[in-house]
């Protein structure tokens, strides 16, 4: 009987959707790694707010308040004005057509024009799902952009510190 090498790393992750595509995505990448899925909460009652969100959303069990907030945060300002007056150019192109097609003139134009455009995605997505998502993904990157960021963490007791999306940290004046 051959000898089962044993994996060269192992993680393990809630057992969510949302983490599902990661460990597909690390086990694909690295047939050598071992991803494990897990009922429950690790035990840190988290808001996160990303780059782009409203308000933040809580990551953890409904029945937990979330005690820490974690903020991402660009790096550089201007790019990140620059990043976010694209996305609000983007948000009402979006929005224009999107009422626009509603509209019995406007509606008639736009799906002759637009029709035959539209359903190139469409067949892309239908026939090539992972192709397709690679290309919307770098469409939207090179429309949008995204600016280089930071995570903020502000914990429950009132001490913060920051961490850069490169791994370093400094305490904040709050925490000495």
């Amino acid at each position: 009987m051959p000898a089962i090498a044993a994996p060269r790393a192992q993680a393990v992750f809630c057992i969510d959707e949302r983490e599902e595509s990661l460990r597909r995505h690390l086990e694909e990448v690295d047939p050598t790694m071992e991803t494990v899925g897990a009922l429950g909460f690790f035990g840190v009652p988290m808001a996160y707010q990303g780059l782009t969100d409203v308000k933040p959303t809580a990551l953890c069990p409904m029945a937990i308040r979330p005690k820490h907030l974690v903020v991402e945060e660009p790096i550089e300002e201007a790019g990140a004005r620059s990043a976010a007056a694209r996305r609000r150019l983007v948000g009402k192109v979006q929005n224009a057509s999107s009422v626009g097609s509603q509209t019995f003139v406007r509606g008639g134009v736009l799906s002759a024009t637009l029709g035959l455009a539209a359903a190139v995605p469409l067949v892309g997505r239908v026939l090539f799902p992972r192709l397709a998502e690679r290309a919307a993904h770098a469409v939207e990157h090179l429309a949008v952009g995204s600016p280089p960021t930071r995570l903020r963490i502000e914990r429950a007791e009132g001490r913060r510190r920051a961490t850069t999306s490169t791994g370093s940290s400094r305490a904040s004046p709050s925490s000495r």
